[in-house]
């Protein structure tokens, strides 16, 4: 019978007893259908009689017979909460179904494919077989919104397979309701289902938005989702960012902060399943004690000088994880924290090395001495030698490539001025070498964090050292470059100046970027603000330095003289030397060193000799009054003569001729111009000029007067 206001009805009757059913008023609940109590009282005259007889051929048909009991009532499946070996184990109670739903559901978050066996946990037995693929996980996706407003606890739940229907019950009328079905296995109920989707309609957007798992670190369900998903997806630099690394040197968290954060999770996995909705998301809230067992404490919190109010695992927690870690080495994963022990992360060989390494090594190489392990002392001996052959190598192959570059010939002192440019690059490749296999020996917290802040320091150091050798290589190629010859005269003045700038730059390029790494968190706005006081401080202190050096560019700007040019400034004059920041060094006649502020010479006259196409040689000589006319034509002709056989001379522009008498003289006055490029060649003609016309004198006779000769060049 289906009338649910029938009269009682009995299934069957004899001797020992009936089997029936009637309605019975539940008080405070709903009439249910019952076994009568008279049926309850014969069950055991019942079995004692039926217990031996075959099944009824209608049950062994669809194959729903039960098994004999056994003689102890006590090993019934069942009777001491126990579910029977059909059922699945994710299915076995009510607390083990919400936490098991709660476990599909998180991992989801990382595999689509996780959220197609969501649907089981659900009474889905009134929808079309052909529309479960499809409706199931929408179901599964509802109820998960519901739960996350409801905030159930599982512990509320009874955890044996025998307990009675349970309730959850929420805000609004949210109502879930659990039960075991007709093969054992407990599920959310088919009207539960029904009423998933009103249940999900009258939750707001807006509290769907509070309660979504939102990968941030602004709670403590936030933090600790945001970490699990990072650490799952190989995120390091997301991994890293949860975790408080406030006493870890900036330098050494890019290496350590990743390293730390898979050992976290790997002892998250082993300190039993976390369930996310139980985790608080009240952003204002106290420290949440994630952990508290003989591994020791994990904790999220937030600073109260954190800017971004961010929720992390705590300093306390951070330090604690090598120890952590270390413990759980031989612990095997939590079952059902990670669909057991074949999800559980594991690190890899190209991935998380040092990890990798720690977990082949023979268990005899992990035995502690002086605070490392075995293997990682061996592994500090050959890391050593292996960077120390790679840096002697590569300065063995760098050496003929840039003697070939350099034109080095077989003088000892161009080798040993290649030797010595190559001594950064050989300490440089060693650090590098050092620095990136380090990660393989997974060094303990306090020490790699230490190595790792002095390899920082170090390399920083051995890089501007490498900054000017490289710098003066590069200087050492334009004096030695063949190619550069047209652009010498501009070059001699800017390539100093810039090498002494470029220097200056790799300095300051060091200096902050050790301030950026070993200082907290506004020291570089702070260090970049000093350099802007003490910028201004400069100015006023050093007005006149600023003026030369700005006086210095204008005159590379101009182009106003090079190395080598002689410089005629008032009544001082000398060869141009270097051309420095501050000032201009001339090597005058008398071979002393002339400093001229470039501040003068920028807004001073100059006189550049050396930018002269032509040097003009004038010289006066002259002869006694009484010399014949004749005898005075003829040696200025042949002057002449002389002159335009001379390539150096200007052939267009030779004046000789006799300019005035005097007092006892005749004096012939000679000009021409001179195709000199530097004072020597103008010298040399000069003396041959005048041993020409002592010669052409004494050819023609002429007396000259004692001491009557001069000779003047401009």
């Amino acid at each position: 019978p289906i009338d649910p206001d029938g009269a009682p009805y009995t299934w069957t009757a004899d001797a020992t007893g009936r089997i029936a059913v009637e309605r019975v008023h539940q008080p405070g609940g709903k009439d249910t259908w019952l076994f009568t109590r008279a049926t309850v009282d014969a069950i055991d005259t019942m079995y004692e009689r039926e217990k031996a007889n075959p099944p009824d051929p209608r049950y062994l048909v669809i194959k729903s017979v039960i098994p004999p009991a056994p003689e102890n009532v006590s090993e019934i499946p069942g009777i001491k909460g126990q579910a029977p070996p059909t059922v699945a184990a994710e299915q076995a109670s009510p607390r083990t179904l919400l936490r098991s739903f709660f476990r599909v559901m998180d991992e989801a978050e990382f595999d689509d494919a996780k959220l197609r066996e969501a649907p089981r946990y659900l009474d889905l037995s009134h929808l079309p077989t052909d529309d479960l693929n499809v409706v199931g996980p929408r179901f599964a996706h509802m109820l998960e919104v519901v739960f996350r407003k409801m905030k159930p606890v599982p512990l509320a739940l009874s955890d044996h397979w025998s307990a009675p229907p349970q309730v959850l019950t929420g805000p609004d009328n949210l109502r879930v309701e659990v039960l075991r079905g007709g093969d054992g296995c407990w599920r959310f109920s088919g009207e539960t289902v029904a009423r998933l989707p009103g249940m999900f309609n009258s939750i707001s957007p807006k509290e769907k938005a509070d309660n979504e798992r939102v990968h941030g670190l602004g709670n403590p369900r936030e933090t600790l989702a945001t970490f699990v998903r990072a650490v799952r997806r190989r995120d390091a630099a997301v991994a890293k960012r949860c975790l408080d690394l406030t006493d870890v040197a900036t330098s050494a968290r890019d290496s350590v902060g990743p390293v730390l954060a898979f050992k976290l999770q790997s002892v998250l996995e082993r300190t039993g399943r976390i369930y996310f909705q139980e985790i608080p998301n009240d952003p204002e809230g106290p420290r949440f004690l994630l952990y508290r067992g003989p591994l020791g404490r994990i904790a999220i919190a937030r600073r109260d000088d954190d800017p971004a109010k961010a929720w992390r695992f705590t300093t306390a927690t951070v330090s604690g994880i090598e120890a952590m870690y270390e413990k759980i080495l031989e612990l095997s994963v939590e079952p059902g924290t990670a669909a057991a022990d074949a999800n559980a992360l594991r690190p890899t060989f190209g991935g998380e090395p040092g990890i990798w390494l720690r977990a082949h090594v023979p268990t005899a190489a992990r035995f502690s001495l002086l605070g490392l392990q075995l293997y990682q002392w061996a592994g500090l001996v050959a890391l050593v030698a292996l960077a120390w052959v790679a840096a002697f190598l590569v300065a063995r192959l760098a050496y003929p490539l840039l003697a070939w570059f350099f034109h080095i010939g077989a003088a000892e002192a161009d080798r040993d001025l290649i030797r010595h440019r190559l001594g950064a690059l050989r300490l440089l490749t060693f650090l590098l070498i050092v620095y990136h296999l380090l990660e393989w020996l997974d060094l303990p917290f306090q020490l790699g964090s230490t190595i790792y802040a002095l390899e920082t320091f170090m390399l920083t150091g051995v890089l501007v050292w490498a900054g000017f050798q490289w710098t003066d290589l590069g200087y050492l190629f334009y004096q030695r470059s063949g190619k550069l010859d047209a652009h010498r005269g501009l070059g001699d003045l800017v390539a100093p100046f810039t090498v002494r700038i470029v220097k200056l730059a790799v300095v300051l390029t060091a200096l902050t970027y050790l301030v950026y790494q070993f200082g907290q968190g506004d020291s570089l706005r702070q260090f970049l603000t000093g350099l802007g006081v003490a910028d201004l401080a400069v100015s006023l202190a050093a007005q006149d330095s600023l003026k030369n050096l700005f006086a210095t560019l204008l005159l590379i700007g101009d182009r106003t003289f090079r190395v080598g040019d002689r410089l005629v400034i008032g009544d001082k004059e000398g060869v141009v030397e270097q051309l420095g920041f501050r000032s201009t060094k001339l090597r005058t006649p008398e071979d002393s060193l002339l400093v001229l502020p470039n501040a003068m010479l920028a807004y001073g006259a100059i006189d550049n000799m050396g930018l002269r196409q032509h040097r003009r040689v004038k010289a006066t000589f002259a002869l006694p009054v009484t010399t014949p006319l004749e005898c005075v034509a003829a040696l200025r002709d042949r002057l002449r003569e002389f002159l335009t056989t001379n390539s150096l001379v200007d052939q267009g522009r030779i004046y000789v001729s006799v300019t005035r008498v005097n007092e006892g003289n005749i004096e012939l006055e000679i000009i021409v111009y001179l195709a000199a490029k530097d004072i020597v060649t103008e010298k040399n003609f000069r003396e041959e000029m005048t041993c020409a016309f002592l010669r052409l004198a004494g050819e023609l006779d002429s007396k000259l007067s004692p001491g009557a000769v001069r000779v003047l060049t401009s």
